[in-house]
């Protein structure tokens, strides 16, 4: 299993300078599976490395053989989405580096609990732990501003990666929590609708983490994919 930070988050490098891209973070995929010697896999994304897996299925040829693509809760039919007020300001060219300054672990934790469902909802400790994820090797949090980036690239480029999913030459799955406000039951209802033929487990309690939310549950269906 390979499991690894996109630039600019967590573990990974952070440039403060850089313009990250959807694209760049597919093309370093690419990169970490030749340096790995990876021929084919499956892929299980959720959020912002779902629209980092969209790219990759839209590119006609790849580094590697992609077997089966897994999405948990994302922003796949954009329009149908609903960024919190914190994402769009960050997303603004002239709002976002304002408010990138002003991310303190309270905004965080305000607007990371939002996500959860009110039946599994995160505790304190366990935000704090995402929060010092998030500083480390000099924090993504300063650079949130560029990060969500991918906000407009979703946008700009809504066509190429929808149709990427609707033309896939392999198994497409979805683990959806449908009690997410922001990326939950409208765009559920619309991957019936244009994927008839994916499968969708419709996971009713359950807010924009699953994988966090009813991790036993999501590594059942991953494993059944």
């Amino acid at each position: 299993m390979l499991c690894f930070d996109f630039l600019g988050f967590d573990d990974s490098d952070k440039p403060c300078a850089h313009r990250y891209s959807i694209f760049e973070q597919a093309d370093l995929t690419e990169a970490l599976w030749r340096a790995l010697g990876v021929e084919q896999t499956a892929v299980v994304a959720h959020d912002y490395g779902a629209t980092v897996a969209q790219e990759l299925l839209a590119r006609s040829e790849l580094t590697a053989r992609v077997t089966s693509v897994t999405l948990l809760n994302a922003a796949v039919y954009v329009r149908l989405a609903r960024p919190l007020v914190i994402q769009r300001l960050l997303a603004g060219r002239l709002t976002g580096p304002i408010v990138a300054r002003a991310v303190t672990e309270r905004t965080f934790r305000r607007s990371f609990e939002s996500i959860f469902s009110e039946g599994h909802p995160i505790g304190e400790a366990e935000i704090h732990e995402h929060w010092r994820v998030l500083e480390r090797r000099g924090g993504s949090a300063r650079l949130s501003h560029r990060l969500s980036h991918y906000m407009r690239e979703r946008e700009q480029h809504a066509d190429r990666w929808e149709t990427a999913l609707e033309k896939a030459h392999c198994p497409i799955s979805f683990i959806w929590g449908m009690a997410d406000q922001r990326s939950g039951a409208r765009i559920a209802e619309e991957i019936g609708r244009r994927l008839p033929l994916a499968s969708l487990v419709e996971l009713p309690d359950v807010g924009h983490y699953p994988q966090l939310e009813v991790p036993a549950a999501v590594a059942s269906e991953i494993g059944a994919a």
